[in-house]
């Protein structure tokens, strides 16, 4: 598996909101320490008013054309706001919907959701993807967002938490990586669900492309170490597919 990386507020606000993130956004965390299990955790801090509110899971995905959101794989959603819980009903009509009434006085809401990774090999990026020892994630698979929030503008501020001893790649730009959680730059929720990730305990990041102009890495995990090995003969052939690429659509 490979992956290619491209690497006015006022002073009040300037001052609480730490660089790169946007005060508004959805916070989410995905905790993928269980991963080697099949199971996904994540937790979510969403801006609201009080009132009904809607959340959607991503029902249609990019690049598989269809309203294909693997919402039966999500469990374990819990919603509370200022620490007590909130109730919330599917929608009768979307199934990809959650109707909840938010609270006087509350601002934001946590969200905690659960996802399992399925064995089957059919379902497009929610297919099996997932071993003890690698692991292809998806954040559409652990998000809810408001209803009303184009994703286009929305903003979110991601943060992943992997199994010890694993790495990964994601095109993502990242904000601050301490080992324990890893922190990308704000985004929307748009480019979020299009940015998958590649990790695991087998990883290998290889710079790829001429040396002068933006740059590009090849980004590969694998099951075992040897699995990793990568001859000169194909990393000439990934060092020309970038200046091929550029020589054929004249932008990176």
């Amino acid at each position: 598996m490979g992956l290619c990386r491209w690497i006015l507020a006022t002073l009040f606000l300037t001052a609480l909101v730490p660089p790169g993130k946007a005060a508004d956004a959805i916070e989410l965390h995905l905790d993928a320490t269980d991963a080697p299990r099949k199971r996904l955790q994540a937790h979510l801090v969403i801006p609201t008013v009080p009132g009904q509110m809607t959340l959607c899971y991503p029902k249609w995905i990019a690049g598989e054309h269809g309203p294909t959101g693997p919402i039966t794989d999500l469990t374990g959603i819990k919603i509370r706001a200022k620490g007590k819980p909130v109730e919330w009903k599917r929608d009768d009509a979307d199934t990809y919907a959650i109707n909840l009434t938010v609270p006087e006085g509350v601002t934001t809401i946590e969200v905690d959701v659960e996802f399992i990774a399925t064995p089957a090999k059919d379902g497009f990026s929610a297919a099996a993807s997932v071993t003890p020892r690698l692991a292809v994630l998806n954040w559409n698979h652990v998000l809810l967002y408001p209803k009303e929030r184009a994703i286009q503008q929305a903003k979110v501020n991601a943060s992943l938490t992997l199994p010890a001893g694993w790495k990964m790649g994601c095109s993502l730009p990242i904000e601050s990586d301490k080992g324990v959680k890893i922190h990308f730059e704000s985004t929307t929720l748009e480019m979020l669900c299009d940015s998958p990730i590649i990790c695991g305990k087998n990883y290998l990041e290889v710079p790829i492309g001429p040396k002068d102009g933006p740059p590009h890495f090849l980004c590969v995990v694998a099951e075992s170490p040897e699995a990793l090995k990568l001859s000169p003969e194909l990393k000439t052939c990934y060092d020309r597919l970038i200046t091929e690429s550029y020589a054929l659509f004249g932008a990176r």
